[in-house]
């Protein structure tokens, strides 16, 4: 079961679970849209989608 974190992992800005800005990794890490959370190497991050 995926795990919805409820902050960005870099700069601790609030995702609430319907956030179209989140992020989130192979590895379950959530992120921002800012570039600076991004990490920089290879990362295609997924927008989190929450099912009804």
């Amino acid at each position: 079961m995926l795990e919805l974190r409820p902050s960005c992992e870099h700069c601790d800005k609030l995702l609430p679970p319907n956030s179209s800005e989140a992020r989130i990794c192979s590895y379950e890490c959530t992120f921002c849209l800012h570039a600076s959370c991004l990490p920089s190497i290879g990362f295609i991050g997924k927008s989190r989608s929450i099912l009804n």
